[in-house]
């Protein structure tokens, strides 16, 4: 038996899904693109507000009454910018793209710098915010991502409570590599009634509540805090009765991690070490950026010099080498990446010394990093930029190319002095210990120079350092003595020449100390 069925409406229908749903997704992506966009447009001036705020704060040069006023304008954009934040990230979350991050942190001090933050809104509204914790544990999350739940349970519970209190515990449990962390915000506050709790995990919803509550913020609190523990395998309950309090329960299993060294915090007043206060470009279009990154440079003991556009950039960096290349992403004619990418062909064609180059950028999307790091740009800052921040991305980078530098010196020096030494290690391990020993008199004796001003001296001692490295094979060193050489030094000029010549001879210095080490084992 056979026979013939028409599937002309059911083609029909299918084509008609594949194209709604085909519209549905491009729609997604242009409202994507439409936040990131305009959350990169707000971002880009607000980053100048809250980072010169931040400067002017840890200055101190201020009255109090000052200090004060200042305080609440940096908190009040910083909230400003978390809203905007709030947008971005129901669009990733909508959309899939949400990435975790996970490093080893102890839950304890992560869950304690939150309820910090908002000890002084509790004072302000006379409530008692609690902290009930048990032993550190350290395990593997993405730290931003969970600060920010508590940071958005804890900023709702204080809201939406006139008295009394809101008490965060928090407790953990370990088993077999495992850390199950129990975390539970209570407070005395106005409650929510059945009704409304299920419409609280809406996008842009906020519960009903009397008049007198007055309501701020977009309304993506819980609908995020739950997204972000999901995506975390996690789960977020919420009870509450009204005229009680309310109570928001998150319970997640996380990956156990070992214990590492926190990093300290920034000092009032940075000391830069010796020899490292970098040589840094800032290029970025927008004149209040450029302004800041400056200054909070030179706070943390750089030397800046800023320029508005890609190509001026290229011109100065043919004219004049630098430690760092700071550049925004998006700027006209010559963009970010493409300045990324002649900085590295023009280093590849010349030979230069590799510079480090930090993109910056109010653009959050993971395309535009991809970007970047394809361009050659070795990290990418987020605007804003807080100096603690940047001071760790400056050092951990320059750490990094010293660690290379001094690999590289150390090929150099041994395959310079092998012919030499007829590859003895009896014979080159004396010959590096003068060297360093004669080296390091050399660079006590430009210090002296160039504190007391006596150019004809420092010139002298740059030409015996110069002798010494061209004899170990170090070009490097030999090509920055040269270069400062052709200087038309003068007094002022001597502390710029002395760190340059300070931070070239300690890559040495550790190159051919760690020789020694190694050719003595041998």
């Amino acid at each position: 038996m056979g026979g013939w069925i028409d599937v002309s409406e059911r083609v029909r229908l299918l084509d008609e899904l594949a194209v709604a749903s085909q519209e549905a997704q491009e729609a997604n992506r242009a409202k994507s693109t439409f936040l990131a966009t305009m959350s990169h447009e707000i971002r880009t001036p607000m980053n100048a507000i809250i980072g010169l705020l931040e400067l002017a704060l840890k200055r101190g040069r201020l009255h109090e009454e000052d200090q004060a006023s200042l305080a609440i304008a940096h908190g009040s954009a910083s909230d400003l910018l978390s809203l905007i934040g709030d947008i971005l990230d129901i669009s990733k979350i909508e959309s899939g793209r949400f990435e975790l991050a996970p490093e080893p942190h102890d839950i304890v001090t992560l869950t304690a710098s939150v309820v910090t933050v908002f000890t002084a809104l509790a004072r302000q509204k006379n409530l008692r915010l609690e902290l009930v914790t048990g032993d550190p544990s350290w395990v593997q999350v993405d730290g931003l991502c969970y600060k920010q739940v508590v940071s958005n349970l804890i900023s709702n519970a204080i809201k939406y409570t006139d008295r009394g209190s809101v008490t965060v515990t928090l407790a953990s449990r370990v088993s077999d590599g495992w850390c199950t962390v129990q975390l539970t915000i209570l407070d005395t506050g106005i409650g929510i009634d059945q009704a409304e709790q299920a419409r609280l995990f809406e996008p842009f919803s906020q519960a009903s509540q009397p008049e007198k509550i007055q309501q701020s913020g977009t309304g993506l609190g819980l609908m995020i805090s739950r997204s972000l523990c999901e995506t975390m395998g996690g789960s977020l309950k919420l009870e509450s009765t009204p005229g009680q309090g309310t109570r928001v329960s998150v319970e997640m299993k996380l990956p156990v991690a070992d214990a590492v060294a926190m990093p300290a915090a920034l000092a009032q007043d940075p000391v830069v070490e010796p020899g490292r206060r970098l040589k840094i470009m800032v290029v970025d279009d927008h004149p209040a950026n450029r302004l800041l990154v400056s200054q909070q440079l030179a706070y943390l003991g750089h030397d800046a010099t800023a320029v508005e556009s890609g190509e001026e950039a290229l011109r100065r960096l043919v004219e004049a080498r630098v430690d760092v290349v700071m550049t925004d992403f998006n700027m006209p004619g010559m963009n970010g990446f493409e300045l990324a990418r002649q900085c590295r062909e023009l280093e590849r064609l010349h030979g230069w010394r590799r510079t480090v180059i930090l993109g910056l950028t109010a653009d959050a999307r993971q395309e535009q990093i991809n970007e970047g790091q394809a361009a050659g740009m070795d990290d990418c800052l987020f605007k804003p930029v807080g100096l603690e921040a940047l001071d760790h991305c400056l050092r951990r980078h320059m750490q990094r190319e010293e660690q290379s530098d001094m690999a590289a010196c150390m090929e150099e020096i041994r395959r310079y002095l092998g012919p030499l030494t007829a590859h003895q290690s009896t014979l080159m391990v004396p010959l590096l210990a003068e060297f360093v020993r004669a080296s390091d008199d050399d660079i006590a004796g430009l210090q002296r120079a160039a504190e007391e001003g006596h150019v004809g001296q420092f010139i002298d001692r740059i030409h015996r350092l110069k002798g010494g490295a061209r004899i170990m094979g170090t070009l490097k060193l030999v090509a920055t003595c040269s270069e400062i050489e052709s200087w038309e030094l003068d007094q002022a000029r001597l502390p710029e020449a002395l760190a340059r010549l300070q931070q070239e001879y300690e890559v040495v210095r550790l190159a051919a100390t760690q020789l020694q080490v190694m050719e003595g084992e041998e």
